[in-house]
């Protein structure tokens, strides 16, 4: 009984390891879109260098943190953003994320949505200025 008990709890252990490792190696967009209930993401390298320059100061100065409140999964999947957010993205990927969460009131959320909402057409298709216009429209509903 004590060793069947003993194997069930290694088991399990191994289990919530390999599932902590898949979520570790899972691509962003994947998490992003288990603890947002969406998938309009904006991809590493889509921002424009002038723009992401600018919101590199932001997440510097105030960093990024993906809340998750439905349910013990997307908490879990969350918490894994987190820690991949300020330890192990490069700058590109971090301001996907970032570009990927602001908030344009509403239910506008993320550039991408916005993009769709004010242009009629999606972030990759943006012109530099429509991307400024984007960042200074977010930093009005911000404050």
């Amino acid at each position: 009984m004590i060793k069947m008990l003993g194997a069930m709890i290694v088991l399990s252990l191994i289990f919530l390891h390999l599932v902590l490792l898949g979520l570790f190696l899972s691509p962003v967009s994947f998490l992003l879109s288990t603890v947002e209930g969406r998938d309009d993401f904006v991809e590493p390298g889509m921002v424009p260098v002038l723009i992401a320059k600018g919101v590199e100061a932001d997440i510097a100065e105030h960093g990024v943190l993906i809340f998750a409140e439905d349910g013990n999964l997307q908490r879990l999947v969350g918490g894994m953003l987190n820690l991949r957010f300020k330890k192990f993205m490069n700058e590109e990927e971090k301001v996907a994320v970032y570009m990927t969460l602001l908030e344009f009131g509403g239910d506008v959320r993320g550039v991408d949505a916005a993009s769709r909402y004010y242009f009629k057409k999606g972030a990759e298709e943006l012109s530099e200025d429509e991307w400024m216009t984007l960042i200074n429209l977010q930093r009005m509903f911000k404050s």
